[in-house]
């Protein structure tokens, strides 16, 4: 019987050995785990800021195309504006000054000039 009490008392030690070295790797096993996390984290911050920082660039560099482009066209629009009014004004004094070239193209020019006129000696001879 004392035999058998010795051996339950082992066996209770074993137990409590066991229960003891379990209690321990759960312990080492969740500071592993939270170091993992911390470093999974880390990376996860590493790569989130990496990638904000270049689709800023990206985003800045577009930006950037499009505010040249957008003053490209703007100047292109001046010139273009410039050219027609002088290409206007060409053809309006060619109608004015007698310069009476009739074609389709400056048939409409000069039914604006001639109703101007019409207009222009109209409001003289009201005003006398």
């Amino acid at each position: 019987m004392q035999a058998e009490v010795k051996e339950h008392s082992y066996q209770e030690q074993d137990v409590q050995d066991l229960i003891s070295l379990t209690k321990q790797t759960v312990k080492e096993l969740k500071k592993m785990a939270e170091a993992e996390a911390v470093n999974v984290v880390a990376v996860a911050k590493s790569d989130a800021e990496r990638i904000i920082s270049e689709a800023k660039r990206e985003g800045e560099r577009l930006l950037s195309d499009v505010e040249i482009r957008l003053a490209r066209t703007r100047q292109a629009e001046v010139e273009l504006r410039e050219r027609v009014r002088l290409t206007m004004e060409t053809i309006w004094n060619l109608l004015t000054e007698g310069g009476q070239i009739l074609s389709e193209e400056t048939k409409p020019y000069h039914k604006i000039a001639a109703s101007l006129e019409t207009m222009e000696e109209s409001d003289e001879l009201t005003s006398e």
